[in-house]
């Protein structure tokens, strides 16, 4: 148990960086590309992403299913909106796999529900 426990952390941990720095990444990329004025934006977005993040981390169902709904239209508005050319684009391929790496992850791992559980089993008692 203990060990699954651990992984379980150790696989939400590194979801949750990767997530952030492909924000903080995509951020600076913009802000270069477009100017300063897109700053503000990038920089509300990460702190949005970084509270998520943290509800997710703490055990909060609902920040969970919320942020894989949100991951999943990512996904599908990108596929869908983007012509072939743009998706062959390197960012967009590693936004594309974080995306359904971190959501397949959120939804099917038993590591990260069994860590989940028991950090909301704490916050409960």
């Amino acid at each position: 148990m203990e060990i699954n426990l651990k992984r379980g952390k150790l696989i939400l941990v590194m979801i949750i960086c990767s997530i952030l720095l492909l924000d903080a990444t995509t951020t600076a990329l913009v802000t270069i590309k477009f100017g300063l004025h897109r700053l503000s934006h990038g920089i509300m977005r990460f702190i949005v992403t970084a509270i998520f993040m943290y509800f997710i981390y703490k055990g909060k169902r609902w920040a969970k299913n919320l942020f894989v709904g949100l991951l999943i239209y990512a996904i599908i508005v990108t596929l869908i909106r983007y012509d072939m050319t743009l998706l062959l684009n390197p960012l967009m391929l590693l936004f594309l796999a974080v995306c359904s790496v971190s959501a397949f992850s959120l939804i099917f791992s038993k590591e990260i529900r069994f860590f989940l559980e028991e950090k909301s089993y704490e916050r409960q008692s």
